[in-house]
Parts: C-alpha cells; structure tokens; sequence
C-alpha cells in the first residue's frame, strides 16, 4: 500500500466528529494519515481529536485561527508536503460525515487500475441524524476499476467534491483551494478536471454524506462569494494557458437558490467581469460572460443564457420532502407549501365530475421499496389540492403486496399475467 494522507477541516462538529473518526479507524486501506486542522472551533473538536490522537498515531490534530474551509485544507496541504514526502495519494474528507469501510481501498484501486491522476465515487449515500443505523459503515464492497471519464468543456464543471476523491500526490503540488467560504469545492475541482485531463470514475466507494440544517450549503449567500470562486479559476485557467481548451463555469454567475439576489445583481457581475480585462476570445468562446456584458435587466441576461435543465425545472417540478411540498406540471404550480399556497375549495357541494381526476400508475412494487412513499406522497399532495387521485397498482407476476402506507388515494389493482 502507497501512504495516503486524508485531510480533515473541522469547526465545531464535537456532536459527529467521533463517527467520522472511528469510520476513517475501520478502513481496509491502513495505510493512512489523518490530519485533522481545526479551524478555531469553540466546542470541544479540538479536545476529540487530542484524545483520539493518543489512542491511533494515524491521526494528527493541527490548528489555527478561524479562516474558513478552504484555508483549512490548504493548511492540511501545506504540512503533507513540508512533513510528509512518503504520502502519495491525498483525499479530502468533511468531519460531519463518514465512509465504508472499503471507501479509500476501492477508490484507490479504481485510480490505479485506471492510470488517472485523481478518481472519485459515485456512490453516495445521504442520511440524516433522525434515521440511519451506523451499522451500515461497516457494509463490505468489491473492488472494481470502475471507469474513465475525459475532462472536455462541457464536463469540467460537473460538480465532484474533493471529499469524494482521492488525488494523486503530484496532481495538486501546483494547486490550493479559494480561501472563501463557500463554493471552495467548485473553483478547486474545475481546476484539478483541467489539470487531470481524465478522471477515474468508482461505483463502489461509499461515502455517507449528512445532511443537516445550519450546514453551509443550505444557507444563502452574497453574490460575491461565487464571484470570487470564478475569479479563482478564470486566473488559474490564465495562468496555465486553459483559457483556449476549456469553457470557464458561467454556472458561477448566475443566480441560483444559494445567492442572494437584489437589483444591483446584474451591475455588481458587469463591474466584475470589467475587473477582469476579460480578451474579446474568451468573451466569443464563453458565450454567456458576453450576454452578461451586453444585457439591459438580469431578466433579459437570465432568458438567453437558460438551460434546458432550467426550461424543464420551470414546468415541471415534483419535490416532495418533509418541510416542503411542490408540484408544477407543465409550467403551472398546483402546489407549493413554501409559499403558503391554499388549494382553492368550491363554495358548494361539487359533482362527482366537479373536481379533476388523476390516476397514478405503480408497476413493479416491492414488499418494502422506497417508490411505495414516494407515490404516498404525490397522491396525497394533488389530493391537497382538490383533485380525486386513484393509484393504479399494476402486480407482476410474483403478486407482491403493496405496501401498506396511509393514503386518502383510492386504490384500484390489476393483476398482470
């Protein structure tokens, strides 16, 4: 086994940092170096990692003043190649989630058996604290070379956190991570794709991502905080002559549901991309930064730079979680409970053929799969908004039972021979 060094940036996560330690303890790659940098936490992090550290010599605690996530593994960066000449293989991981036990072994053999400069996983699995069972971290995976992607400009941007790769040594000797605090993981990862040219990809390297409220990634924030992510790459493309090879991420530029749109958007984006001196090729090969410049209201920038992806969102639209419930279905919204919509009800009794039908159609369902909730949920969703829903189970041929989850939906099933 190569050494492989996992950088660790931790801030006040004392209530999860010890299953994301003792995870990283269980791996089947031994051959490892945790260094976890604490970043000013004011809870009792730093004191976790001390301790853990005096029971496995594998984990080391590093820290410094608060300065963000990116400075964090920059720090991390900078001791594995002052300390650790041994290290080959780098991998980044966030202190609030945790892998399988077989995630760096599979991930690494992927790398290898693919001759590629970094890999990363597919396979992700996201849990909340209110329901999982740590038992499945210790789930056993095969090995697999898994596949090779090559990095083009439509690819570049497709978003693969360094927390789901693992890097080989001589990769990042020339790279570090924007020191903002958000969206560290885009400007860092576009510029890794440009320098790796291809990319191993792993079906088999589990890494269980939490999600919880108060993270970064379910705030909002200013727009230039993605300004200066792409200000990041676009100066790394430059100086690394990438500016002809590759599309810059105009993604960045766009307002999304993390920035915090007013009416001086639009200004505050020209004046910034003014700032750059941007070449009359690179505003002709990056199509969208020349609307950007060109255009009268963020309306206008917004319509000629939309993506199918944007069109298809815009008509249609099923979200059905806990705290939020939205159904759009050919651009017109039947239900949103993030803006308090109440269905409309007759004043009188209705007919029978007063309110419209829907029958929703399940084929193949389990004893106990998830689609069974997920149609639960639609069903009692458009019954919320006053249509008559039927659920139309169509049984194959082993006749399993549908499973028994509450519904006002009307429940008609036919039996396929």
């Amino acid at each position: 086994m190569k050494p492989l060094a996992i950088i660790i940036p931790i801030y006040n996560v004392a209530q999860y940092l010890l299953e994301c330690l003792e995870s990283l303890s269980a791996q089947s790659y031994g051959e490892f170096i945790a260094i976890c940098v604490d970043d000013g936490s004011s809870d009792s992090s730093a004191q976790i990692i001390a301790e853990y550290a005096k029971r496995d010599s594998r984990f080391i605690l590093l820290t410094q003043d608060n300065q963000g996530i990116g400075a964090a593994r920059n720090t991390g960066l900078r001791y594995v190649y002052d300390a650790l000449p041994q290290v080959a293989y780098i991998g980044f991981m966030d202190p609030d989630d945790a892998v399988g036990v077989d995630y760096y072994a599979n991930l690494i053999y992927t790398l290898e058996s693919r001759r590629a400069q970094m890999a990363t996983t597919r396979d992700i699995w996201r849990f909340s604290d209110e329901h999982y069972d740590s038992a499945m971290f210790a789930l056993r995976q095969p090995k697999t070379r898994g596949i090779t992607r090559k990095v083009t400009s439509k690819n570049i941007a497709h978003k693969i956190e360094a927390p789901r790769s693992v890097f080989t040594r001589a990769l990042l000797q020339n790279l570090r991570f924007p020191t903002n605090r958000f969206a560290e993981d885009v400007g860092f990862s576009v510029c890794a794709h440009a320098l790796a040219s291809k990319v191993a990809l792993s079906k088999n390297a589990r890494y269980f991502y939490r999600v919880r409220s108060g993270s970064l990634t379910s705030t909002t924030h200013p727009p230039q905080e993605f300004f200066q992510v792409f200000g990041f790459v676009y100066e790394f493309f430059k100086k690394h002559g990438y500016l002809e090879s590759y599309l810059l991420p105009t993604d960045l530029l766009r307002p999304n549901r993390f920035a915090k749109v007013d009416s001086s958007y639009l200004a505050q984006l020209q004046e910034f991309l003014r700032s750059l001196d941007l070449s009359p090729s690179v505003l002709e090969q990056n199509k969208p930064l020349r609307l950007a410049l060109q255009a009268k209201s963020l309306d206008e920038f917004m319509a000629r730079t939309r993506s199918f992806r944007e069109w298809r969102a815009d008509k249609f639209c099923l979200h059905l979680t806990k705290n939020r419930k939205t159904i759009i279905l050919f651009g017109k919204t039947l239900l949103d409970t993030s803006m308090a919509l109440t269905p409309p009800r007759p004043t009188s009794s209705p007919s029978p053929q007063a309110s419209p039908r829907i029958a929703i159609i399940a084929k193949d369902i389990t004893e106990a799969g998830g689609g069974e909730r997920v149609g639960v949920n639609l069903a009692n969703a458009f019954i919320e908004c006053g249509f008559k829903v039927s659920v139309i189970s169509l049984f194959s041929s082993n006749n399993a039972p549908i499973y028994p989850l509450e519904s006002r939906a009307e429940l008609l099933s036919l039996s396929l021979s």
